[in-house]
């Protein structure tokens, strides 16, 4: 009776150690599967890291290249706006010209018919005295001989 005292107690030990082994098993095995769990997930946000990573590169290179396009755009309006400017002031001063040359083009056309009546007049003026000069002079080499000099002075 001791001795099955001794054994029951024995069995129930090693029962218990063996409980407990199992117990000490299955713990490591939770460890286990829980570190498995920790790296994939682990591995899961570094991809998702990596790849938030890229994205936020990508997006930091659009907004360069539209900061970039922008500015274009806003020296392309400024170039135009400077060239239009420019345009309209070269083409008031080219309507002023305009007005100037077709302003001195009538005073032209007043001073060319001022001319024309001025010259008719004094055409028509000069008319009768130089046919009267022609023609004492055609008298006067036609009876050269006949004229004494003293009747030509």
């Amino acid at each position: 009776s001791k001795g099955r005292i001794i054994l029951e107690d024995y069995k129930m030990l090693k029962e218990q150690i063996a409980n407990y082994q199992n117990q000490q098993k299955l713990g490591l095995i939770t460890a286990t599967q829980n570190i498995v769990r920790l790296e994939e997930s682990n591995k899961e946000l570094n991809n998702a890291m990596s790849v938030q990573k890229k994205l936020i590169s990508e997006e930091r290179r659009n907004r360069i290249i539209l900061s970039v396009f922008s500015l274009l755009v806003c020296v392309s309006l400024l170039i135009t706006s400077i060239y239009y400017s420019k345009v309209k002031k070269a083409n008031t001063l080219l309507l002023e010209q305009e007005k100037t040359i077709l302003e001195k083009n009538k005073e032209l056309d007043t001073l060319n018919k001022t001319k024309d009546k001025f010259f008719s007049i004094v055409s028509h003026d000069f008319q009768a005295p130089l046919r009267s000069v022609g023609s004492f002079s055609k008298l006067l080499i036609n009876n050269i001989g006949i004229i004494s000099e003293r009747e030509l002075k």
